[in-house]
C-alpha cells in the first residue's frame, strides 16, 4: 500500500466505523491510490473544500478512515469509488456508477441478491469483484 521509499511517518487513521487494520484512511485513498493529489497539503486543501462524501455524508477530516463496502463520492468530477478486497485481501478500489452508490452495501435487498446467487458471506470469505 505505502511505498517504502517515499517518506518515514503514515498517516494514523482518526476513530471511525472501522477498525485501525481493517481501514484505509482518506489521505492515502487520494493521494496514493487515485493520484488526485501529490501532498498532503493538497488532499486537506480537497477535503476542506467539501468536495468528497463517504456513505453519502461530506467527510473534511484527511484521516477518516474508509473501510469494506464504503462508497466514495467526489462530486466535483461526479466519480463514485466502492472499496472492496481483492483475491489477496488487499483493498481494491471499484469504481461505480451513480444508482450503485445510492445503495448502502449490507442492505436485505443485496443479501437477498446473496442468498438467490449463493455468494458467502462469512467473515472468512472474499466477496468477488464484477467486471
Amino acid at each position: 500500500m505505502l511505498d517504502k521509499l517515499t517518506g518515514v511517518f503514515a498517516p494514523r487513521p482518526s476513530t471511525g466505523p472501522h477498525k485501525l487494520r481493517e481501514c484505509l484512511p482518506l489521505i492515502i485513498f487520494l493521494r496514493n491510490r487515485l493520484k488526485y493529489a501529490l501532498t498532503g497539503d493538497e488532499v486537506k486543501k480537497i477535503c476542506m473544500q467539501r468536495f468528497i462524501k463517504i456513505d453519502g455524508k461530506v467527510r473534511t477530516d484527511i484521516t477518516y478512515p474508509a473501510g469494506f463496502m464504503d462508497v466514495i463520492s467526489i462530486e466535483k468530477t461526479g466519480e463514485h469509488f466502492r472499496l472492496v478486497y481483492d483475491t489477496k485481501g488487499r483493498f481494491a478500489v471499484h469504481r461505480i456508477t451513480a444508482e450503485e452508490a445510492k445503495v448502502r452495501g449490507f442492505s436485505w435487498v443485496w443479501l437477498g441478491w446473496c442468498c438467490l446467487f449463493g455468494i458467502s458471506l462469512r467473515a472468512e470469505s472474499v466477496p468477488p469483484l464484477r467486471r
